[in-house]
């Protein structure tokens, strides 16, 4: 949990995103100073100079880490079949921390994966990661095997048939 602290060194410099690891510090227009670590795979840094007293909370509220990766590119159609196929990522995501989140299990890293637009799986820890992988591999495996497989005889089936 990052600590409250009294004094800030106003030399102190912020690394940049990713220039490994250190230190975030938010100062009020009061002079009350705010720190906590800023991990080395963060983005971006939420440190502040100047911030109103009565807008701490709401800025603490909002210090977020995070670290995006890309997920896998296929072509989606909107529900209705109306629109054009487009091609767009699924399991794509990133590592979150946010260590001031009202839920506690927010506060340390964890997943958030966007299965598709608009469609999350949050807050996911590294046993729910490996539960939804070993998902994701029976459902290849299901598609590759059986369901490509039964395509087939399908197909063959419609050539000579239809």
């Amino acid at each position: 949990m990052p600590s409250l602290t009294v004094e800030v060194d106003p030399t102190l410099l912020q690394p940049t995103p990713w220039s490994g690891q250190g230190t975030w510090t938010i100062t009020t227009d009061a002079g009350d100073t705010i720190s906590g670590h800023l991990p080395a795979w963060a983005e971006e840094d939420p440190s502040e100079n100047g911030v109103p007293v009565d807008q701490l909370a709401l800025r603490l509220a909002g210090v977020s880490h995070r670290t995006f990766f890309e997920g896998q590119m296929m072509p989606l159609v909107t529900p209705d079949l109306s629109a054009e196929v487009e091609e767009d990522a699924v399991f794509e995501g990133s590592i979150d921390c946010n260590p001031y989140a009202p839920d506690i299990t927010l506060r340390q890293p964890h997943v958030t994966l966007q299965v598709t637009a608009g469609h999350w799986i949050r807050g996911l820890d590294p046993e729910d990661l490996t539960r939804i992988a070993a998902q994701l591999r029976a459902q290849a495996d299901l598609l590759d095997h059986d369901i490509r497989s039964a395509l087939i005889a399908a197909r063959d089936d419609w050539a000579t048939r239809a």
